[in-house]
C-alpha cells in the first residue's frame, strides 16, 4: 500500500448548532467519536479487503475547524479508505446495516448520541475536488441490528493469539474468519500450549441474521481433535466400520437400498 499521503479525504462535520465548537465539548467526548470514526472505517475495510488484516490501517485526524466540530481525515490508504467510507454512508442514507461488520452498530450508535446531546447533524463528506456528502446522521435516526441467531456448535480453527487482562483467544477458522472469544482462565491457560495449531473448540456462537458469519463465539471446551494427514484419516475410519459389512454380499446394492435409488 502507498506510504504517500492523498489529496483525497473524507470528513465528518457537526452542522446545525451555532454554539458546537471544539470549546464546549469535553475533549474526552471529541476522542470517543474520533475513536468510533476510526473503527467504524477500519472494520468496513478489513471486511471488504480481509487481506489487510495484518496491515495497519491509518486513518489520521489531520484537522479539525475551530469555529466547529469539522473533522478531517486523511490516509496513505485512500484506495481501501475511501471505499469503505462511502459504502457505510450508504448504509445510512438506506437504513440498511446488515452489509457493516458488527461493531458498527456501537459506533454509529456513538455518532447518534452525540447528535441527540449537541442537538446537531453529523455530515459524511467525500472530498475529492468537489464537496460529497454520503450521509447524514440526525438524532432521530436509528441503528437498529438485524436478528441474530445463538447456539451451541464446534469450531475447528488455529490458535491465534492467548491471554489479555481479561482471559482472550483469538482463532482463525478454516474459512479465514477471525473471532476474539471470551474463555475461562483454564480454558486460556490449556490454549496457551496450542498457538498456531488448529483445535476444535465448543461453545455458544451468534450468527447473523443470513448465517454468512459467526458474530461472536464463547468458548466452553476443548475437544480431543488432532488434525492428520487425509491417508490416516481414512485408515482411522475403516479401522472403525471394519466388520460393519462382513455380512453384507453385495455393498453397492445394498447402499442404494438404502438410499432408495433402487
Amino acid at each position: 500500500m502507498s506510504e504517500i499521503i492523498s489529496k483525497q479525504h473524507f470528513e465528518v462535520n457537526f452542522i446545525t448548532n451555532p454554539n458546537l465548537r471544539p470549546e464546549t465539548v469535553k475533549a474526552g467526548e471529541i476522542a470517543d467519536i474520533l475513536k468510533a470514526i476510526e473503527s467504524l472505517v477500519e472494520s468496513q475495510v478489513l471486511l471488504i479487503n480481509p487481506q489487510l488484516k495484518q496491515e495497519p490501517v491509518i486513518i489520521g485526524l489531520a484537522n479539525i475547524k475551530r469555529s466547529s466540530i469539522d473533522l478531517e481525515f486523511r490516509t496513505p490508504f485512500p484506495d481501501y479508505v475511501l471505499c469503505a467510507f462511502s459504502e457505510v454512508g450508504k448504509a445510512v442514507e438506506n437504513h440498511d446495516y446488515s452489509k457493516l461488520p458488527p461493531i458498527s452498530y456501537k459506533d454509529l450508535s456513538t455518532v447518534v448520541l452525540f447528535t441527540r446531546k449537541q442537538k446537531c447533524v453529523a455530515e459524511f463528506v467525500h472530498q475529492n475536488g468537489a464537496r460529497n456528502v454520503v450521509a447524514r446522521i440526525t438524532p432521530d435516526t436509528k441503528v437498529e441490528r438485524p436478528p441474530v441467531l445463538k447456539g451451541e456448535t464446534t469450531i475447528y480453527a488455529k490458535v491465534v493469539r492467548v491471554g489479555g487482562k481479561e482471559p482472550k483467544v483469538e482463532i482463525e477458522t478454516i474459512d479465514g474468519l477471525t473471532l476474539f472469544c471470551d474463555a475461562s482462565l483454564e480454558i486460556t491457560t490449556k490454549l496457551g500450549s496450542k498457538l498456531y495449531q488448529t483445535v476444535g473448540l465448543t461453545g455458544t456462537a451468534q450468527w447473523d441474521y443470513s448465517l454468512i458469519n459467526i458474530e461472536s463465539f464463547k468458548i466452553s471446551g476443548v475437544t480431543d481433535y488432532e488434525r492428520v494427514s487425509l491417508r490416516q484419516a481414512f485408515n482411522e475410519l475403516a479401522n472403525l466400520t471394519r466388520g460393519y459389512y462382513a455380512e453384507i454380499k453385495d455393498v453397492d446394492n445394498y447402499i442404494s437400498e438404502l438410499r432408495g435409488s433402487n
